[in-house]
């Protein structure tokens, strides 16, 4: 496969390193790129970022290794989970969980507190899992 020749010739450890890759969306049919920004393996399937449908990884012989590639604000990046990421989807998880059903203990106890903590560090791994999130210009931070 040519993919994996690419990116080990450049030295990198995983075939879809700094690669740019096409996501399908099964529901609505988007189609995305979505930049690998790491030297890691990616999931073959995300959330759609139109609607609420699963986008799969397509079209892997048109992946492009570019580690140089300048992300644009509102492009979708893969990028190693942080703490912050895994307390934001931990928070939302938590609070979709229909009422009347024995989870989550509620909101201030210590059960829920005990109950968020595991959840952030299941999310949260070792580090090194990806997540799939919009990029935004680190200037735009700044002020």
């Amino acid at each position: 496969m040519k993919l994996e020749y690419d990116a080990i010739k450049k030295g990198f450890n995983h075939a879809e390193a700094f690669c740019l890759m096409t996501y399908q969306c099964e529901s609505c049919g988007l189609r995305e790129i979505v930049w690998n920004s790491r030297d890691g393996v990616t999931p073959f399937v995300i959330g759609c970022s139109k609607c609420k449908g699963l986008s799969q990884h397509v079209d892997w012989h048109y992946d492009i290794c570019d580690p140089n590639h300048g992300a644009t604000r509102g492009e979708r990046i893969f990028v190693n989970i942080t703490q912050e990421i895994a307390v934001e989807m931990a928070s939302k998880r938590l609070s979709t969980i229909r009422s009347g059903s024995p989870l989550p203990p509620k909101k201030g106890t210590p059960e829920y507190t005990e109950l968020f903590d595991l959840l952030v560090k299941d999310i949260y791994g070792n580090g090194d899992s990806p997540t799939v999130i919009e990029f935004e210009d680190p200037q735009r931070r700044r002020g």
